[in-house]
Order: structure tokens, then sequence, then C-alpha cells
């Protein structure tokens, strides 16, 4: 019998840590995503994951955790949709003495990585513009004098601000110049920083790396007064 619970008891108690865990990790993740959720326009859903184990040992000890992730699918910013908006970052470190008051406050990450999905037809409506968007390309179409004249380009965003430069006109002897595109998004800003830009099917992927605490990161990670 001895025997049976010096084996037994501490399987227990480690299981029954697994799971406090798991559900303090769960609850965190929630108060991310939910915060994340209210901080940017309303979207049709939000999740987070914290990528640490054990989540409250580490906590424990260093107040860290690896890396956490957070997504918002389909904000609608006016007449705007990002289909998802990532934020990515890793060396998070967490307030330990809120987290243990039913509050999330982040203190401090080492880098992160914000990454959109922005809906081509969706920019194209609020620019004002007929902006298709094909694998790698940009093109905007017009009728000059009864004549469909085709300008391809390429995409710049900084900030908020999404602009199309135009390369070649087809159609008609006109300067590429007389194309050009500037759209500023309304509303808080998406990126901040110069990002990279992916032209895809019917829209773009922006993303770029930051050192400092993104400001979006910073609201999401607070909850609670």
């Amino acid at each position: 019998m001895r025997k049976w619970i010096l084996l037994v008891i501490p399987t227990v108690i480690l299981l029954a840590l697994v799971v406090a865990d798991r559900a303090a990790k769960g609850w965190a993740e929630s108060q991310l995503a939910q915060r994340a959720a209210a901080y940017y326009p309303p979207g049709s859903g939000s999740s987070a994951s914290i990528h640490s184990f054990p989540f409250i040992g580490r906590l424990l000890v260093s107040g860290s955790v690896p890396r956490v992730d957070v997504n918002l699918d389909d904000l609608r910013i006016q007449q705007v949709l990002i289909r998802q908006l990532s934020i990515h970052v890793s060396d998070v470190k967490l307030n330990r003495s809120d987290l243990f008051k039913g509050r999330v406050h982040l203190d401090d990450v080492g880098a992160g990585k914000l990454v959109a999905t922005i809906d081509g037809p969706s920019l194209a409506k609020a620019a004002g513009f007929d902006l298709r968007f094909t694998p790698g390309e940009v093109s905007l179409h017009q009728k000059i004098q009864g004549v469909e004249v085709t300008a391809r380009g390429k995409v710049t965003v900084k900030g908020n601000l999404v602009s199309v430069t135009p390369t070649s006109v087809e159609g008609l002897n006109v300067p590429a110049s007389q194309f050009a595109v500037s759209y500023r998004i309304p509303g808080i800003e998406i990126l901040p920083c110069q990002a990279d830009v992916k032209i895809v099917q019917d829209g773009i992927v922006v993303s770029c790396n930051v050192v400092d605490v993104p400001p979006a990161l910073v609201q999401a990670a607070q909850s609670g007064p």
C-alpha cells in the first residue's frame, strides 16, 4: 500500500498541476483575445495563443513567456475589410502580481511581427478607383476618351497609407504618374512601420517587424483597472 501511495500520489499532484497550468494559460489567452477585439474595430472573431509550458512555473520564476500570438479576423474599418490581423511577439514579460490578481498586464516584449491581409475589392471601393489585385501585380483600369487604359504597378504601405505607383501604361500614351493612387485607411494605426507588401489574389498581405512594443499589443494585453 505504501509503495502504491508513493507512486500514485505524485502522479495525481502532477496531473492537477498540469490541469491548473493549462487552465491559467487558457484564461490568459482568452483575456488577450478579448482585449485585442475590444481595441480594434468590430470583427468576426479573435483568438490568442501563449506558447509556454509550464506556464505558471515560468511566470513564477521569470515572469515571461517565449511567444504570444494574437489573431483577429474580418475587421471592418469603414469600407475597408482587413481579412486577418496577426500579432506575433517573442520574449513576452507579463506582470506576475497583476496576473494573480485576475488581470493581464504586459510589461515588455523582445521583438514582434505584425501581419495584415487587406481585402483588395474593399480597398479599391474605399479609394474610389478600379483597382484589381492578382498575384504579384496590381492594375488600375480607367476609360479615357473612350479608350480602355490599364496601368500596372506596385503597392507600398506605411502606417495606414496605401500607395499605388504605376510603372507601365497600356492603351494610351500617357504618363504613368497620372494613375498614382494614395489612400489612408481611417482610424487606428494598423502597422506602425514601413511594411513589406505581397500582392495576392484579390488583396495584399502586409507585414513588418518591430523592436518596440506595438501600441496595439499594449492595449490588447491590458485587462481590468
